[in-house]
């Protein structure tokens, strides 16, 4: 009879232990206003509050974002291509902080979204959630342009050089990463024309053309 209830007290002493938060997520949402065929992002950073190493992961849930944007989802040190179900962050070591950035081109899709992620310590389960929101606008009246001729890239894929189509003389094309990182600023000397991109390593990337409200992605192989 005793041990029975030395068991039992041991059992409900143990369902009502609770962990103390070992990360905090600094904003609990981010909001993207993005203008058609550009780019823009957010990013919502997590403070790793432990002094050892953290194991997070993240379920994502509740995502209305247009599936016909082109949206890029990066974790600590991990990018993605579109929105996963899940994912585990590399660990982090004491003291070291994560985020989470979306990056969004709307293209031409006049739209608005959101995604939630519930992230949590793989540990202790304990658990936070953070929401971003996407608006894309139509910024209509801030540029001119002399022809109604689309902008295009190729070939795409590309390995040694990029060209531009319909493009006028001493346009400036800024590349990022996927991650919207900023890798270079080039310009074209002449319509038609393009520039070497032998230097870029083998992945995903954005040309930038901000003078004309343009985004185009593209792949760099091998």
């Amino acid at each position: 009879m005793k041990l029975k209830l030395i068991l039992s007290t041991l059992a409900i002493a143990l369902a009502s232990v609770t962990y103390a938060q070992t990360f905090e997520c600094i904003d609990k949402s981010a909001l993207i206003e993005v203008d058609l065929n550009s780019y823009n992002s957010a990013q919502i950073d997590i403070s790793n509050l432990l002094g050892s190493d953290l194991f997070l992961e993240w379920d994502a849930f509740d995502n209305t974002l247009n599936p016909g944007w082109d949206i890029a989802l990066c974790d600590y040190t991990s990018c993605y291509t579109g929105i996963p179900d899940s994912g585990t962050m590399t660990t982090l070591p004491g003291g070291i902080n994560a985020f989470f950035k979306i990056n969004v081109n709307p293209y031409d899709a006049l739209d608005s979204g959101e995604v939630s992620f519930s992230v949590y310590d793989a540990k202790t389960m304990v658990a936070d959630t953070v929401t971003f929101k996407v608006v894309a606008k139509n910024n209509v009246g801030i540029r001119s342009v002399e022809n109604d001729a689309p902008i295009d890239l190729y070939p795409n894929p590309a390995k040694d050089n990029l060209n531009f189509t319909n493009v006028s003389k001493s346009t400036k094309v800024d590349i990022y990463s996927v991650d919207g990182q900023h890798i270079a600023s080039e310009i074209i000397s002449n319509s038609n024309s393009g520039f070497s991109v032998a230097y870029l390593n083998t992945g995903v990337y954005f040309a930038v053309i901000k003078e004309q409200s343009k985004t185009i992605r593209f792949t760099i192989s091998n």
